[in-house]
């Protein structure tokens, strides 16, 4: 059983040569910079993600206590919507539901799509 080796991450992406420090220079990258890219491009978006939620959640939130029927209603009606519902299911809500939406492409519809290459002239 071999070693790892560490000097993977220490190459250049484009001509696998080992760089002298593992940031490349002169727009030279690395396999380390290019990691260290997604993990802060993973962390932006869930951090994005969390914002959105949170004041999503706290409008919504808010919403229930006002005395103004109808967003007492808005806010119920949001909370029953997605109470208990596994996130699974919720994306593919969000999926299914945004393809649904975008009727002026035909080809982002599925079962458009099916219709047209089965339907005959």
């Amino acid at each position: 059983m071999g070693s790892w080796d560490w000097q993977v991450f220490c190459r250049d992406t484009t001509t696998s040569e080992v760089t002298r420090s593992c940031f490349g220079s002169g727009g030279d990258i690395t396999y380390l910079q290019w990691m260290l890219s997604a993990w802060g491009w993973t962390l932006s978006v869930a951090g994005l993600s969390l914002v959105v939620a949170l004041v999503l959640g706290s409008i919504m939130g808010i919403l229930r206590t006002v005395p103004h029927r109808g967003l007492v209603f808005a806010g119920s009606a949001w909370t029953e919507w997605f109470r208990n519902i596994p996130l699974l299911v919720q994306v593919t809500r969000w999926r299914s539901g945004r393809s649904a939406l975008n009727r002026r492409s035909r080809r982002h519809d599925p079962m458009q799509r099916f219709g047209a290459r089965t339907s005959r002239p």
